[in-house]
């Protein structure tokens, strides 16, 4: 089940149309010289009971990193960050093949330099009702 909940995110960043290249998990993205992308990540935790008999649920985030070259403005990569959490905003629900989730919180790190980029750290929070 939490399968769809990371596609229904990924599937929302995709469907946004960001004009970003996306680095996925698990992909062999190699980042072009001088041209910002974005790497996305999906991170679920445990299940646990919600009922006796029939749903559970979790919680988690979907991580956005944006790296855009270092040495020019940080205002690109900054009002990229806002347009994404512009799209995932607190209360938006996603659905995929029956499972839902729910946005409860949104976090933006503060930029740094890193290996040749300036990097932002924006972390979308759900929570997700799953049935047994």
């Amino acid at each position: 089940m939490t399968a769809k909940l990371e596609q229904a995110l990924v599937q929302k960043f995709i469907d946004s149309s960001f004009g970003l290249p996306i680095a996925y998990e698990n992909s062999d993205y190699t980042p072009t010289a001088g041209e910002a992308y974005a790497d996305i990540s999906t991170f679920i935790n445990d299940e646990t009971a919600l009922t006796l008999n029939s749903q559970d649920e979790t919680d988690g985030f979907f991580q956005v990193i944006l790296r855009y070259p270092e040495g020019g403005y940080s205002w690109d990569a900054k009002n990229k960050a806002d347009e994404i959490r512009n799209i995932f905003k607190i209360g938006l629900r996603l659905k995929n093949a029956g499972q839902q989730l729910t946005v409860t919180s949104r976090s933006a790190d503060k930029g740094e330099n890193d290996s040749g980029w300036y990097k932002i750290v924006l972390r979308v929070f759900f929570t997700a009702v799953l049935p047994r």
